[in-house]
Formats: structure tokens, C-alpha cells, sequence
């Protein structure tokens, strides 16, 4: 398991986000105060940027603070990454391997505040600078941007900042992309003090603007944004900690595919985990369309994912997550549009969750192969420590009561609707080693049973027969009614009872298969 994508943010972020080690005092602004900074710059970068396999990583220079009367002026070098394959017998038309990422040098205004923190401000790289193997160029640029926010030294890190970026492009026609646009980007992030170390931290990343146009393709995209919230960070021990992983996680480079490797690793993010608290985070993208070349058309009004987790390093946690589309449509309709639903909305939470036997049986099954062992050895033990772990796990889950629950799974259909809410409990007694109670309601069943019943174009679609059928039973079993708009429903009550019994409407349901299956 590679711990790639953290390190991708780490390293994203370093521009501007490396002045640890600069001083805990305010002016005066002098040479002494500029070589701390640029200490603290360079220990910061020897940190994060390293060579590992698949990445060889080149810093241009050294990072350079001059004393300007009231503030630093502070230039970052520039980076060059060469990533992917490093075989001389697979390189490029012009011997090179590999595909190389060229950063340019930024600067920004420091200012040394009184409380022993550094208020910053400055711009990203204009320009990042893609060359392939092959010699194809990409040049990914942007037309202005601002990058402000205040540096603490004593948790080595920025928590409070924002940032702005206008007319990014994309010179990419070695890939055939015509066209690349964003016109804006936004991101800003505060924090609220709560007690000693304990901060609640929110940040909000947003995108306006996305076009993209290739082989007679496009893709446009009104807005994306993702908002994220940590209400109990215990800074220090998480800077503490993120810093022990990263030295550990370049101590070995080249190592973390070995099982001690991936123990050690699982180990550091569980503690990184434990010190945020409730964490959440949703993503809402709108105005999404897709359009071919040959005029079909695919749009979307809005979407949303979100997800959350509480819980720390207690023994039990809670769990959520959720998903939603609304304004689908699809020009021309597909054959099977009755189907295709227009909006849907799944919200689910699980409480009472393992989540501290879930870590224990994770660690025990990457770490259950022995050291010096070959792959089939490896793989075996821990098949062997992952049934072991399961038990323990759902053990754990029938002792805390796990429930799983649905707030609301809601579909609507051209012709029809459905709304699933409902929960299910962990029971080590039950027959099944579960209890659970959910509701069905369908709305305008009989509407969606009578078009799918009639004839498309003079035709009868097999499918269409089969769904009309299928819903035709449903019909039989469920209890009509009205829902508060007045339209026809029906209800349907699944309940799965202690003894194993599985009720439909309180009929059992292997009465009704056999009953079916007399019919048939």
C-alpha cells in the first residue's frame, strides 16, 4: 500500500506551507531572521521532496529570503519531477525515460508577526511544464493567482489561508484537447480554536468554468466544489504524527510493498485518523454536460457525495454517507428510458461501528505474513489472519449492536418513484445474526405498470413485459394508499425477525414463493 496520495497533498501544499523552523519572535527583520528562513524552507523540501522509485524529484536551487524593510521577500525554487519508467531500453524516441513535470520558481511576501507566527502572501508558479518521453508538450498555465495565510511555527503548519486562481489553461495538443479552461479556482480554510491544541478546522475548494474540447468532444462543467470540516483536531498530535510518518514513509522509499512496510504505514495513518476527531467532507458538482461529436448529449443539473466519521479513538465510532443527481437527461432517449431515473438520494449511516477492533483485525491481517516469507507463504497467512479477523469484527459488531440505516434511498423513475427507509441491527442470537425493519413505498405504481404494459411503437419490448410483470406482483403483496401529495402509493414492510422468519406485509416469504411458483 502506497501512501501516495497523502504525500501528493503534502507536497501540493509545500510551496507555500515549508516555513517550519523559522523563529518563534517578530522583527526585527534582519539577515539572521532571513538564513532561519530559508532553513527552515530547505528542511521542509528535504522532507517532502525525495527520490523514491518511480519518482526522481530535482530542486532548482535553494530557497532565497531577503530582508526588504517590513517583511522577507521569499522566492521558492522551482521543481523538476520525472516520473514513471527509469529503464534506458524503454526510453523515448530521444532517449529519455520517463515523463518530467517542471515547476517554476514563485516568491511571496513574509511578514514575522508578534505572537511568533508568519503572515504570507504570494502567487503560485505560472506555469507547470509537462514533457513524455516521446518529446510531447503540455503546458498547464494560470493567468494570475494569490496565495495568502499565517504560518505557525509551533505546530508546523498553515491552518488558516486562502487562495485564488483566474484563466487556467491548457496547451495540450500533443494529447488532441483542443481546448482546457477554468475560469476560476478558490480555496479557504480557517480555524476556530476549542481548547488547548484542539482546533475545528473548515476549508472549502471550489472550481467555476470547466471546458474541455477534444476530436470533436465536449465536457463543460458550471461549478465543483468540495467543503470538508474537522470539529475536534488535535493539531499537535496530528502535526506530530504526520511528520513521523513522512520520515518514516522516506526512510522507506522503495520499501512499502514489503508486509512490515504496509504494517508500519496502516499503524501511523490509524493514529493520524484518531486525531481528528468528526471529519467530513461533500462534494457538489453542477451545470455537468457531455456532448459527442456526432450530437448526443448527456447533462446533469447537480450531483453530491458526502461522507463523515466520528468517533476519534474511541472503541465505537458512527459512520455516514450520501449520494444524490438530480436533472438527468439523455438526447437522443435511449431505448430503455422508462429506466433510467431522472434524480435519486441515498442517505445511509452505520452506528455503533467495531471501528477499534476494524483497526486491530486490518493491522493483524497486513502484518499476519512473516518476514522473509515468498508470495504464496504471504498470501496464504493472510488469507488465514483475514478469516480469523472477520470473526473478530463481527464478534466485536454483535456486541456493540451495530446498526446500518437507511434515511433514505429515494428513486424516481419517468413514469414512477420508490422510497426506501429502514434499519438493520447486528444480533449475535438472531437465526440470521441480524434483525432488521424497512419500508418500501412505490409511487404511481399503477401508472408505471400500465406504460410499460402497453406497446412501444407497435412493438413489444421483452424487457419492458418482464418489469411490468415483476411490478404487477408487487402490486398483489403491497398496502395501497396516498402519500401527502395525493398520489397513489405502495407500501411494502420488509422485517427479518430474531427466529430467521423474513415478513412481507407480515406474510412469510417462503409462503409467498411457493404460492408463486403454484401460480407459475
Amino acid at each position: 500500500m502506497r501512501p501516495a496520495s497523502l504525500r501528493a497533498a503534502l507536497f501540493a501544499g509545500t510551496a507555500l506551507l515549508v516555513l517550519s523552523g523559522c523563529g518563534d519572535k517578530g522583527p526585527p527583520i534582519d539577515e539572521a531572521g532571513a538564513r532561519k528562513i530559508e532553513n527552515g524552507i530547505q528542511q521542509g523540501l528535504d522532507l517532502y521532496l525525495y527520490d523514491r522509485p518511480g519518482m526522481d524529484v530535482t530542486v532548482e536551487g535553494a530557497p532565497k529570503a531577503v530582508p526588504a524593510g517590513d517583511h522577507y521577500d521569499v522566492t521558492f525554487p522551482g521543481l523538476s519531477i520525472r516520473l514513471g519508467d527509469q529503464d534506458p531500453e524503454t526510453a523515448g524516441e530521444d532517449g529519455s525515460t520517463g515523463t518530467v513535470a517542471k515547476v517554476g520558481s514563485t516568491t511571496a511576501r513574509v511578514v514575522p508577526l508578534k505572537d511568533g507566527t508568519y503572515r504570507y502572501e504570494g502567487k503560485l508558479p505560472d506555469t507547470l511544464q509537462i514533457v513524455g518521453a516521446d518529446d510531447e508538450q503540455i503546458a498547464f498555465k494560470i493567468g494570475s493567482s494569490r496565495v495568502a495565510g499565517v504560518w505557525l511555527p509551533q505546530y508546523d503548519t498553515s491552518v488558516d489561508y486562502e487562495l485564488k486562481a483566474e484563466k487556467l489553461s491548457l496547451d495540450a495538443k500533443d494529447l488532441e484537447i483542443d481546448n482546457f479552461g477554468i475560469d476560476l479556482i478558490e480555496s479557504k480554510q480557517t480555524s476556530t480554536k476549542k481548547g488547548e491544541g484542539i482546533n475545528a478546522v473548515d476549508a472549502i475548494l471550489s472550481m467555476k468554468g470547466l471546458s474541455i474540447a477534444g476530436n470533436g468532444d465536449t465536457v463543460k462543467l458550471d461549478g465543483l466544489s468540495f467543503a470538508s470540516a474537522l470539529k475536534d483536531l488535535d493539531l499537535p498530535k496530528y502535526m506530530a504524527v504526520l511528520r513521523e510518518f513522512q520520515t518514516m514513509s522516506k526512510a522507506m522509499a522503495g520499501k512499502v510493498e514489503t508486509p512490515a512496510a504496509q504494517h508500519e504505514i496502516l499503524a501511523k495513518v490509524g493514529q493520524l485518523f484518531q486525531t481528528m476527531g468528526a471529519i467530513s467532507g461533500t462534494l457538489t458538482g453542477t451545470g455537468l454536460s457531455i456532448q459527442s461529436d456526432d450530437g448526443d448529449k448527456v447533462a446533469l443539473a447537480e450531483f453530491t457525495y458526502g461522507s463523515d466519521y466520528s468517533g476519534g479513538a474511541a472503541e465505537l465510532g458512527r459512520a455516514g454517507t450520501s449520494f444524490s443527481f438530480r436533472g438527468l437527461s439523455i438526447d437522443p432517449a435511449p431505448e430503455m428510458a422508462w429506466a433510467i431515473p431522472q434524480s435519486m438520494e441515498i442517505r445511509l449511516r452505520a452506528d455503533k461501528i467495531p471501528a477499534a477492533a476494524m483497526g486491530k483485525a486490518l493491522l493483524d491481517v497486513v502484518g499476519a505474513a512473516p518476514a522473509g516469507t515468498d508470495e504464496d507463504e504471504a498470501s496464504e497467512a493472510q488469507q488465514m489472519a483475514a478469516m480469523a479477523a472477520m470473526a473478530a469484527v463481527t464478534e466485536a459488531a454483535g456486541k456493540a449492536g451495530t446498526t446500518l440505516t437507511a434515511d433514505a434511498i429515494t428513486v424516481t423513475l419517468p413514469a414512477a418513484a420508490a422510497s426506501l427507509t429502514g434499519s438493520a441491527t447486528v444480533v449475535p442470537t438472531a437465526a440470521k445474526g441480524v434483525t432488521a425493519d424497512y419500508t418500501l413505498v412505490l409511487t404511481d405504481l399503477d401508472k408505471a405498470v400500465k406504460a410499460l404494459s402497453a406497446p412501444s411503437g407497435g412493438a413489444i419490448d421483452p424487457q419492458q413485459m418482464q418489469a411490468a410483470m415483476m411490478l404487477g406482483m408487487v402490486q398483489t403483496l403491497a398496502t395501497p394508499g396516498k402519500g401527502s401529495d395525493g398520489r397513489p402509493t405502495h407500501t411494502l414492510r420488509l422485517l427479518v425477525k430474531e427466529d430467521g422468519s423474513i415478513l412481507v406485509n407480515d406474510k412469510d416469504i417462503a409462503q409467498i414463493m411457493q404460492a408463486m411458483q403454484g401460480q407459475n
